[in-house]
């Protein structure tokens, strides 16, 4: 029987002995004893705690899907400006590199992989493996074991892409004529100066297409040195002016015409970073 109170218990331990006794009565006061049947109440059962086998929403997710996702951009950058720098001729030989440019096709395909995994976590904040960790783990890695090989594509990538880049870039510039006399560092420093983004009519009043960046550097220098003088021409002060400023529109619109060496070495350090993120991630398993 099931009680509902300790109530119910006693009073049905005393119906069981009333029943005793009457018993003994009918066989003549017998010492013949019918044990009672001792029914336990019900034991209160243990609370339990169940814990979702899927992964549910989370800002940690969403922070790591928001991180990932600005470090397969920055990826992409790196593999892109190394093809371009294959492509264009200024990978060590100034010959066209078909390998450097392969390379940093693959590059920016596994950064556009990490890119779309990161934007799948930002909407959903849940964490989603790229394609590429998908395709060891169908070879046989376990999710783990392919995961932190992704993550190492991504730090191997983005560092050599970058690093590739930002050394040929630098020694065609340390040989070009406006670098004449020069050391690495002066020239590499007034090569990045030079390619500020500008507004364009400053940027014509330098000479557009027809100048390199180093003598822009030089120009620039000299707007600035004759604004600090008060000898400045108007089109000494707007391109002093626009050389101050910092104008990211315009970064963003002149990014296809590729990377400066820094920024070279800028984006491989940040795909590299953004793919040892991932690994800790990992590690600590956090997913």
């Amino acid at each position: 029987p099931h009680f509902q109170s300790d109530a119910d218990w006693i009073v049905s331990i005393e119906q069981q002995a009333s029943a005793q006794a009457g018993l003994i009565n009918l066989v003549g006061g017998s010492p013949f004893v019918i044990p009672p049947k001792i029914v336990q109440p019900p034991a209160a059962s243990a609370p339990t705690l169940t814990v979702s086998a899927d992964h549910s929403w989370s800002w940690w997710n969403f922070s790591m899907g928001a991180l990932q996702t600005v470090g397969g951009l920055v990826e992409m950058a790196a593999g892109a400006s190394l093809a371009a720098a294959g492509i264009g001729g200024t990978l060590f030989t100034g010959g066209t590199s078909i390998a450097a440019t392969i390379a940093g096709g693959m590059v920016v395909l596994h950064g556009l992989d990490v890119t779309v995994s990161g934007l799948c976590e930002l909407y959903d904040g849940q964490s989603h493996d790229t394609f590429t960790s998908v395709g060891l783990q169908m070879l046989g890695c376990s999710q783990t074991c392919a995961n932190i090989i992704d993550a190492g594509i991504s730090i191997v990538g983005s560092l050599g892409a970058g690093i590739g880049s930002a050394a040929a870039k630098t020694a065609q510039i340390v040989k070009s004529a406006d670098a004449a006399g020069m050391g690495a560092t002066e020239a590499l420093s007034a090569w990045e100066n030079g390619s500020k983004a500008l507004s364009n009519p400053a940027w014509e009043a330098l000479g557009g297409e027809s100048t390199s960046a180093i003598a822009k550097n030089a120009q620039i220098n000299r707007a600035i040195a004759a604004v600090k003088a008060g000898t400045a021409t108007a089109e000494q002060i707007q391109i002093a002016s626009s050389a101050s400023k910092l104008n990211i529109i315009k970064s963003i619109m002149l990014s296809p015409t590729g990377l400066t060496p820094l920024a070279d070495l800028g984006a491989g350090a940040g795909g590299a970073a953004s793919g040892a993120a991932r690994t800790g991630r990992i590690l600590l398993g956090e997913n």
